[in-house]
């Protein structure tokens, strides 16, 4: 636990260092804005829309350019002989990216005015969100060396991965969607906000896809990352 406590507070630092944290409060600073000037008269699935686009793409991104400063800064060379293991680093990731993710996520739906009714479900879709896209991230990072390079490479790549995530505009959604984790991933949001319909049992069924495919998104990284940092 304490190994997971340093690398958090090291991926804090990190992101302080190199203005991470500034451009991500930068970027939802303009996403409060629009969404508090035009919130009433955009269509009721844009807004969630928006949000959910935090979690997912700026995770993916900003996790990307973590690893590859701690590339320049050897700190993963240093991790492979250190004790922590490819789970506890990835995880560490997961919290700072998530947490921050979360805050985005309160204070956007707040410029929404929209009702708390189900946080618990706008938070758990955007916990699974992030952490899934945190994986798929760190998947890909480890087979570029410089940010530029992932993240004009990556872009190819994340595209199709969030295409399902519009079969939340069919009605009723579809069974089959919920093998597609962004398409359960956006739908849940979509029913926190109170946009669309879903039953008791679609419901349910879409918080255990979530659970699964996030679960299996957090081992499959960790596999791949086990190359990198040695099996511990």
């Amino acid at each position: 636990m304490r190994a997971i406590v340093q690398i958090v507070q090291n991926d804090f630092t990190l992101q302080w260092r190199y203005r991470i944290i500034a451009a991500y409060a930068v970027v939802i600073a303009i996403y409060f804005v629009l969404i508090r000037l035009w919130a009433a008269q955009l269509p009721d699935w844009v807004v969630p829309a928006l949000i959910y686009s935090d979690p997912a793409v700026l995770g993916f991104f900003f996790l990307g350019g973590l690893m590859m400063l701690e590339r320049g800064e050897n700190v993963r060379a240093a991790l492979a002989s250190s004790p922590m293991s490819a789970g506890q680093y990835l995880f560490a990731k997961s919290i700072s990216l998530t947490a921050i993710a979360l805050g985005a996520v309160l204070v956007l739906s707040l410029a929404a005015g929209r009702s708390f009714e189900a946080l618990g479900l706008i938070l758990f879709a955007t916990t699974c969100a992030s952490i899934f896209f945190i994986a798929l991230g760190a998947v890909l990072a480890i087979r570029f060396k410089t940010v530029n390079a992932y993240l004009i490479g990556s872009v190819p790549i994340l595209l199709p991965v969030l295409a399902p995530s519009l079969l939340v505009l069919v009605e009723p959604f579809p069974a089959w969607a919920l093998l597609l984790p962004p398409a359960p991933q956006l739908k849940l949001m979509f029913i926190g906000f109170g946009v669309g319909n879903i039953s008791n049992e679609m419901l349910w069924l879409s918080v255990a896809a979530l659970i699964i495919s996030t679960a299996f998104a957090f081992w499959a990284a960790t596999t791949q990352l086990r190359h990198e940092l040695g099996q511990k």
